[in-house]
């Protein structure tokens, strides 16, 4: 896997529909984007949350997300990610 997307699922983002993220990436899944369950990053009052290589990114929605996958570069696999 490439690229890391860790989605946060902490009660808050939960609540704003965090699952709906998890779906979207079920739904249309890449081979060099590993997808994980996280805890809280820090952001509670504009979630649902995730991040992206390091980047936390706020108030995501299925489409922000898809947009946000589709932009990523595809990388031959077992290519790092640098940081």
């Amino acid at each position: 896997m490439n690229h890391s997307l860790r989605i946060c699922v902490g009660p808050t983002c939960g609540v704003n529909f965090s699952n709906d993220l998890l779906a979207e990436t079920e739904d249309r899944p890449r081979d060099d984007v590993m997808v994980e369950r996280c805890g809280c990053l820090g952001h509670c009052e504009e979630g649902p949350n995730l991040m992206l290589n390091g980047a936390v990114h706020i108030d995501m929605t299925p489409n922000r997300l898809r947009d946000l996958v589709n932009a990523l570069p595809a990388l031959p696999l077992g290519m790092e990610v640098s940081r």
